[in-house]
């Protein structure tokens, strides 16, 4: 069982050194030319061949001192010459020997910066999970906060979900990560299920508004998108409450043109879609159908082409069916099989195909001709995939560079091996993420595809049992006469005529009428 530290004591004096950029006084150390030769090239900036040096040092020295202090420099040479991914393995090494090793927390320091220079939320998490140790109540806070907040999101990820709110409550509120574990303890609240058998969402209300407040104001694209995560998560769990009507409210203020927004229009068209079910009048009833169907206009305008909209389809048939207007029904649910059930037919066959996950990589860079273009942009909207490119872009430059910045030498080698290995590592990971993901919005397609057809046969259904009841009345056989909702004066009132404007959407209204007795 791992603990959580809430505070630590600082490193002293060598700590602050490194966090200034230090310069290594040979003067202090008396181990001979080899190791006086590396630092002169370090405090010189030659950090490649400094690392070189060191290497050798870590190699073939049998005092303990140096060897320990030549290998934690090797991987600060390597990270101050931008080599990030061999930097890792040698912080690696080092850090995995433990507390006893003298520079074991200055090889945990140096993985938090590769964490944070690679935007890594897995590679370096994992070890430093693993690793968890008494000695890290000795890190600055800043770094006690990083550390504890990775623990939480390493055990969150594999279901400890006691563990990682116990880590995650443990990060200070003035530490970067605050925001970000607040929502996780406000997603984990909203799925687990609390003593009295409901779910825990008034914790979780608690947790994302707190993370709102605490945002608010700040600028950064990263704060920003937090705060963004923040208010569509409030609006989700009010929804899940049946209270629909804040749930909008929410909805409304995610940032119009932000990557959330066309989430929270959609999402809003089924809370627009609830609340109409719960309406005492006709009139509001319609008023919030007409929303929904509204939403839906703009979420399937050409400004969210290539977005994943299949869900969407099966609303607006749902909401036409709510209406009774059966025949539009079943006019969105032909236009929605013509769509997506060729889109089901061609990914099928995609996963049949014996692909390497070099070529799943490939195919989500690229693309591919056989593959349908809206399936790649939600991939392509995957932030977990985002990163994993980066890191895989990354990891190729830095072998490119190696071939031409060291010369030749047993460190050369390691490194391309290293390289090599961590190459094929983040291309196998990848490709089975892409796959996996893949699989998922199959799935989620088959699911879509099974509502509408559920929807079509009620709507047959009911179209059957509206024509049975109209038979030999005279006064029900008569078509329904279509009426346009009366507006107040002064009221605006624009129809569509097949133009988008861009600063329109979201605003639309369908001016419809109920045909239901």
């Amino acid at each position: 069982m791992k603990f959580a530290v809430h505070s630590g004591r600082g490193l002293g004096l060598l700590r602050c050194i490194l966090a200034s950029g230090f310069v290594l006084a040979a003067a202090q150390v008396s181990t001979g030319q080899t190791l006086d030769e590396a630092i002169v090239a370090y405090n010189s900036d030659k950090y490649l061949e400094a690392a070189v040096q060191f290497a050798v040092i870590a190699q073939v020295d049998d005092r303990l001192g140096d060897r320990y202090r030549a290998e934690y420099y090797v991987a600060q040479s390597l990270f101050r010459a931008g080599f990030l991914f061999p930097a890792y393995t040698f912080y690696r090494k080092v850090f995995e020997q433990g507390s006893t090793h003298p520079h074991f927390l200055d090889a945990t320091d140096g993985l938090l910066q590769l964490a944070e220079a690679l935007d890594d939320d897995l590679l370096v998490p994992e070890i430093i999970s693993r690793g968890y140790d008494q000695e890290f109540e000795n890190l600055s806070a800043d770094r006690l906060n990083t550390v504890n907040y990775m623990v939480g999101l390493v055990s969150r990820r594999v279901g400890n979900n006691a563990e990682a709110e116990e880590f995650l409550r443990s990060v200070n509120i003035d530490a970067y990560e605050y925001p970000k574990a607040l929502y996780y303890l406000g997603v984990m609240a909203a799925e687990e299920t609390g003593e009295n058998g409901g779910k825990r969402y008034e914790q979780a209300l608690k947790y994302l508004q707190t993370m709102a407040k605490h945002v608010e104001g700040d600028s950064g694209e990263d704060v920003e998108r937090w705060h963004r995560l923040a208010q569509l998560g409030q609006a989700r769990i009010y929804y899940a409450m049946g209270a629909y009507e804040k749930s909008i409210e929410l909805y409304k203020l995610v940032p119009r043109y932000s990557e959330e927004w066309m989430d929270a229009l959609f999402e809003s068209g089924w809370a627009y879609r609830m609340r109409s079910l719960n309406r005492s009048s006709k009139k509001g009833f319609e008023s919030d159908i007409g929303r929904t169907l509204g939403m839906m206009h703009s979420v399937q305008s050409p400004y969210f082409f290539g977005r994943f909209r299949a869900e969407s389809h099966v609303l607006k048939a749902t909401a036409y069916f709510d209406l009774c207007r059966y025949a539009r029904a079943k006019e969105v649910l032909d236009g929605f099989f013509t769509q997506y059930e060729p889109m089901v037919e061609a990914v099928e066959a995609f996963l049949q195909t014996t692909r390497t996950d070099e070529l799943w990589v490939q195919m989500w860079d690229e693309g591919a001709v056989d593959f349908p273009h809206e399936v790649r942009r939600r991939l392509i909207s995957n932030h977990r995939l985002g990163r994993l490119s980066h890191q895989l872009f990354r990891i190729r430059s830095e072998a490119k560079r190696l071939a031409n910045g060291l010369p030749p030498g047993r460190l050369k080698e390691q490194l391309a091996e290293s390289l090599a290995d961590q190459e094929a590592k983040w291309v196998r990971l990848m490709g089975r993420l892409v796959r996996t993901q893949i699989q998922t919005i199959q799935a989620f397609l088959r699911g879509f595809i099974s509502q509408a057809r559920a929807i079509q046969f009620e709507t047959t259904d009911a179209e059957l049992k509206k024509l049975e009841g109209a038979q030999g009345s005279v006064t029900q056989s008569i078509p329904h006469q279509v009426r346009t909702p009366a507006y107040k004066r002064g009221q605006p009132f624009w129809r569509f005529n097949g133009e988008y404007w861009r600063d329109e959407l979201g605003y639309y209204r369908y001016a419809v009428t109920s045909l239901c007795p």
